[in-house]
């Protein structure tokens, strides 16, 4: 019977020290720049234990049992922090994956960061000032030929 209580507390001390995350960080110094990661724990590096849920950022969420450790999911994550900062659209996105390896290969950390530059665009201003005064400069320009 303690040998249940044991295993079971084990194995849920387990799935928590090895669940995934999605982490998504914003800087605002000069350009916007959004670095998202998310990352899972595979058991011999394909049976997923673990992995990050992209539709809750920065949260403590977690799916377990499910391979969310893809670079859909990661642009997912850029996609939300440009709703986020209200950007029109993201520039110079890079992709990189990395692993990390415990116990001999027993268990393997996934993690798929993604970073771009947000690029907010200035609103486009005419006002009618500005027309009359070019079609005055025109008109001049066409009766000094």
């Amino acid at each position: 019977m303690k040998l249940r209580i044991l295993t079971a507390a084990a194995l849920a001390a387990l799935a928590a020290l090895l669940n995934g995350c999605s982490t998504v960080r914003i800087s605002r110094e000069g350009v916007t720049m959004v670095e998202a990661e998310i990352s899972g724990w595979y058991l011999l590096s394909f049976i997923p234990l673990g992995s990050g849920d992209p539709e809750s950022p920065n949260g403590s969420g977690c799916k377990l049992f499910r391979d969310t450790t893809t670079v859909q999911n990661s642009l997912s994550l850029v996609d939300w922090a440009l709703k986020r900062e209200h950007a029109d659209f993201a520039d110079d996105l890079n992709t990189y994956t990395t692993d990390e390896y415990i116990f001999i290969a027993l268990f393997r950390r996934h993690s798929i960061h993604t970073s771009a530059k947000l690029v907010k665009m200035a609103p486009i201003r005419e006002t009618f000032a500005d027309d009359a005064t070019s079609a005055r400069k025109n008109r001049r320009f066409e009766t000094c030929r």
